[in-house]
């Protein structure tokens, strides 16, 4: 019975320390672009959570405000997007029945970005700018931005594959994200 009991309690140290070591291992994995990350935050492109450090809370899923500023500061328009008037910006977000929930920071960003058909809100109304990301969606708007067009029914049906094919993205990545939602890391990987 003892040696039953000392087995049991191997097992359970064995299991505990397994845990403790495989967790870490496994999160530090699953992200495949901190470096890239790193780089583009010293570039002034890539802004994390906090004003004063770098950290990039890279598993976090993408939000469609900070995915339209992501997007404008990788092409070089952010500065072109903040010269418009709080007025003109404001106007532009009035078709949006949401527009209010749009952060402060954020909505220069976003009506640059709908005036210059990077995207554009829902059939609903909404532009949901705290809704997350689909791997499609943001790969139309680096397909807009880079000056491809699709017809407004085709919506974003096959974005993720056309970007792969302009691109050269990963067709293995591009499925897997093309109907998820994508994390912060995942849109570092794929600007």
């Amino acid at each position: 019975m003892n040696n039953i009991k000392k087995l049991l309690m191997i097992l359970i140290v064995v299991a505990l320390i397994t845990g403790i070591i495989a967790v870490p291992t496994f999160a530090a994995q699953s992200l495949k672009y901190e470096d890239e990350a790193r780089v583009l935050n010293q570039l002034g492109l890539f802004k994390g959570v906090s004003a004063t450090e770098y950290r990039p809370n890279l598993e976090a899923k993408l939000l469609r405000e900070e995915a339209v500023a992501l997007l404008l500061r990788m092409f070089g328009l952010e500065e072109e997007a903040l010269k418009m008037s709080e007025r003109e910006a404001t106007n532009v977000l009035k078709r949006f029945k949401d527009a209010d929930e749009i952060a402060t920071w954020a909505i220069k960003y976003i009506a640059y970005a709908v005036e210059n058909n990077v995207i554009v809100g829902g059939p609903d109304g909404n532009f949901a700018p705290k809704g997350n990301l689909l791997g499609r969606e943001y790969s139309k708007m680096i397909l807009a931005i880079l000056g491809y067009v699709q017809e407004i029914d085709f919506q974003y049906a096959f974005s993720t594959f056309e970007f792969c094919n302009i691109t050269g993205f990963s067709k293995s990545e591009a499925a897997k994200l093309d109907t998820q939602y994508i994390l912060r890391d995942d849109a570092v990987g794929m600007s």
